[in-house]
């Protein structure tokens, strides 16, 4: 799969799947560490959406996703004790 020319909108499809999966997870996880990128609620729109919206007004390449999805995978693997869920994913995802 060439995934410069995969159809976008599929293949945000199948990186908000990964990401709802991870935080489905993630969210057993108790908060040890607040960020700056923490909020004080979960935002109500879901992670599909915000990907939409955000690629609708900040056009970016299939590329930027896929660097997006390894920057997630490195701030897991470091110690730091910070998780990524639902009350800083939105956040981490604008600044991509």
């Amino acid at each position: 799969m060439n995934i410069a020319e995969y159809p976008t909108q599929h293949l945000l499809k199948m990186v908000s799947d990964l990401l709802e999966s991870m935080l489905t997870r993630n969210n057993k996880i108790p908060i040890t560490q607040l960020t700056y990128f923490h909020s004080r609620t979960v935002p109500n729109i879901p992670i599909l959406s915000y990907l939409t919206r955000i690629h609708k007004y900040a056009p970016f390449n299939n590329e930027a996703l896929l660097s997006m999805l390894i920057y997630f995978d490195r701030i897991a693997n470091i110690e730091t004790g910070i998780t990524i869920n639902s009350y800083n994913i939105h956040r981490l995802l604008i600044t991509r």
